[in-house]
C-alpha cells in the first residue's frame, strides 16, 4: 500500500480480465491504518490500456465513488460489472451510449459481497439482506433470485452454470447442481480467499491461513500449503500459481504437494489473464508476464497521481 501527502492509505484489489488492454481493478483510498467503511473510502475502477504513452501504459479511470466496491467483473466482450456494500450494481458495456456508468441501486438493506461470472450471459452477484444470504444470476440482461448458499461468501467460480462453488468463512464450501446447494467438507474452519475452476474436476481453494485445497466431482484434499496467508491462485499455461502477499508468487511444482518460488519480490494479492498473459496485482501495481519469467509492472502509482493529496470524497467540502 501507499499513503498520500494526507496520510490517507491507498491500494488495489479485485483484478479481473485477461490482458493488459482487456483488464480491471479497483484501487482504494481510505485513512490509514483504518478496516473499510463504506462512508470513509473512494472505490475506484481502474482499466490500463494496450497502448503506452511515454512508455507507460495509459490508465482509465472509469468509476470514482466515495464507498466500497466490494467486487469486480469484466466479461469476456469487455462489460464490466461492479458491486459495492451499499446495494449498488454499477454496469458499463464496451461502446456506443452505454459506455458511461449505469448505476442500479437495489434498496438500503441490501448488501453486495462480490460478482463473478462464466461468460457475458452468465454472471452472478452475491450478498445479504434483511433475511440472510442472497444470490442472483443474469437472466435475460437482468439479475434474478436463486437459490442462496446458507453462509456469507467470499468467492465464487465454476466451470457451468449447474457446477458452482460458492466459499466463505468458517470452512464454508457449498456445491451447485443446478437444483441444489450442497455443502462440502473440508478440512478447514478458516476463510476462503479464492476459488478457481480449470474444470468440473479441477478446481482449486486457497485460504487465509496458507492453504491450497484441490477439488474435483470425486472430492476434495489439502494439496498444499505455505505459512502464509494465501490470497489467488490460477492455471496458467499448465502451471499453477498461488498469490501469497507478503511472500510474493509461488507455483506448485508438478504433480507434487509443493509450493516453490517464482518470484519472492512481487507480492501477489490476485491473478488472471488468458493463454497469451499472466496478470498478477500486488497493494501497488499491476504486473503482467508473458513467459512466466520476466514480469513488467504496469499502473505503479496510477492511484497516487490521480488522488494524492485532493481532498477525500467522504469530507465535505
Amino acid at each position: 500500500m501507499r499513503f498520500d501527502s494526507l496520510g490517507t492509505e491507498l491500494r488495489f484489489d479485485h483484478l479481473t480480465g485477461m490482458r493488459p488492454g482487456a483488464c480491471a481493478f479497483v484501487g482504494y483510498r481510505m485513512p490509514a491504518g483504518s478496516a473499510p467503511q463504506p462512508a470513509r473510502m473512494e472505490s475506484w475502477v481502474l482499466r490500463p490500456s494496450a497502448d503506452l504513452e511515454r512508455g507507460e501504459p495509459m490508465v482509465d479511470v472509469g468509476l470514482g465513488v466515495q464507498g466500497f466496491v466490494t467486487g469486480l467483473y469484466r466479461t469476456p466482450s469487455g462489460v464490466v460489472y461492479a458491486v459495492d456494500f451499499d446495494g449498488r450494481l454499477y454496469v458499463q458495456r464496451p461502446d456506443g451510449e452505454a459506455a458511461a456508468w449505469q448505476t442500479q441501486d437495489w434498496g438500503g438493506m441490501v448488501e453486495l459481497h462480490g460478482v463473478w461470472g462464466l461468460s457475458d450471459d452468465h454472471v452472478f452477484v452475491w450478498g445479504r439482506d434483511a433475511h440472510g444470504p442472497r444470490f442472483w444470476e443474469l437472466f435475460e440482461g437482468h439479475f434474478v433470485n436463486m437459490s442462496a448458499p446458507p453462509s456469507p461468501l467470499t468467492c465464487v467460480a465454476g466451470a457451468r452454470p449447474d457446477c458452482l462453488y460458492a466459499a466463505g468463512p468458517a470452512g464454508y464450501l457449498g456445491h451447485w447442481n443446478g437444483l441444489e446447494w450442497r455443502r462440502i467438507p473440508i478440512r478447514s474452519m478458516r476463510t476462503a480467499t479464492a476459488l478457481h475452476a480449470v474444470g468440473e474436476d479441477e478446481i482449486w481453494l486457497t485460504t487465509d491461513m496458507g492453504k491450497l485445497f484441490e477439488g474435483s466431482r470425486h472430492g476434495w484434499g489439502l494439496r498444499a500449503e505455505l505459512d502464509a496467508p494465501l490470497c489467488d491462485v490460477r492455471r496458467w499455461r499448465g502451471e499453477l500459481y498461488v498469490a501469497a502477499r507478503s511472500l510474493g508468487l509461488w507455483r506448485l511444482e508438478g504433480r507434487s504437494n509443493r509450493l516453490v518460488p517464482v518470484d519472492l519480490m512481487l507480492p501477489a494479492i490476485g491473478l488472471a489473464g488468458d493463454e497469451g498473459a499472466l496478470l498478477v496485482l500486488t497493494d501497488e501495481a499491476l504486473a503482467v508476464t508473458y513467459d512466466g519469467q520476466r514480469f513488467d509492472t504496469l499502473a505503479h502509482g496510477t492511484l497516487l497521481s490521480l488522488r494524492g493529496g485532493a481532498r477525500p470524497l467522504w469530507e465535505a467540502p
